[in-house]
């Protein structure tokens, strides 16, 4: 059963041990107050549009505070990085309010945070969210929870950049989250100068010339005619046979105008997903 507190001295508490495990804050405005006061000095300025929509919500009984609601979040050096227009909200409405909070996390989330949400200010970056919840979701066959993506972002953050600039936007015509999915995977294995240059070719059908282009063509044509995908076992659609069959072959410099589905994998990910996502570092 969640933790529940309702006391100033019990959050206290909670942050000077470094309590790693969420729980439920019944949070008045005088606690909203104090810990403005204690630990949010360090936080951007809210808005106050979006800190009144908070506080109406909390008014007319519309607050939610369910699993997946995003936490208040403080990082192990007792500063709150998410959660500033919730606590404003709750001194604007003068009224108590639940939040998932979540302490003790890494300083670095703060930053990973701004990419991996969406936000109303200059570092907003809506399109490398959407790709992130996507390979995320492609690489796990869950939808996973904010928090499980900003750790999943903070142990392969260079990766999810680089692959960010490869595909900048989407290109119509192709289905793109498997071939995220895939160079995801193929990253360790395959230089990063020919991943470009392969990315390149598969979104906009133009190639460079070099060996391995037309490899790459085929999968494009392949996966705009909706015929990228190969079936498993249990009859579900699946895409690492054809596409990494692809990127092999474009990588030792062939060029096929027909896929052979591979066997086994040749590009996996050398971690443990389940536990980068279970941390609380």
């Amino acid at each position: 059963m969640k933790k529940y507190v309702t006391t100033n001295q019990e959050f206290d508490k909670l942050v000077d041990m470094g309590f790693n495990e969420d729980f439920v804050l019944r949070c008045s405005p005088e606690i909203a107050a104090s810990i403005n006061e204690k630990y949010n000095r360090y936080n951007r300025k809210p808005s106050l549009d979006r800190v009144e929509k908070y506080a109406r919500q909390i008014q007319e009984g519309h607050w939610l505070c369910e699993r997946g609601a995003d936490p208040l979040k403080m990082d192990k050096k007792h500063n709150v990085f998410s959660g500033g227009h919730r606590l404003a909200a709750i001194i604007l409405a003068n009224m108590t309010a639940d939040l998932n909070v979540q302490l003790d996390l890494n300083p670095r989330l703060a930053e990973i945070q701004d990419d991996c949400k969406t936000r109303t200010t200059e570092q907003n970056n809506p399109a490398l969210n959407k790709m992130i919840t996507a390979i995320s979701t492609y690489l796990t066959g869950m939808k996973l929870s904010t928090r499980e993506e900003t750790l999943l972002f903070e142990h392969y953050g260079e990766r999810f950049r680089e692959i960010f600039k490869m595909f900048p936007k989407h290109k119509r015509g192709i289905t793109i989250t498997p071939v995220y999915g895939e160079f995801f995977k193929a990253y360790p294995y395959i230089s990063l100068m020919k991943l470009k240059r392969f990315a390149n070719v598969l979104s906009t059908g133009y190639t460079s010339g070099l060996t391995g282009d037309q490899s790459l063509i085929t999968l494009r044509n392949a996966l705009q005619d909706g015929k990228g995908t190969s079936v498993d076992d249990f009859g579900a659609k699946v895409y690492w046979p054809r596409i990494q069959s692809i990127l092999q072959n474009a990588d030792r410099g062939r060029n096929v105008t027909k896929i052979v589905e591979l066997k086994k994998p040749v590009f996996e990910l050398e971690d443990d997903i389940s536990k980068i996502i279970s941390s609380n570092n």
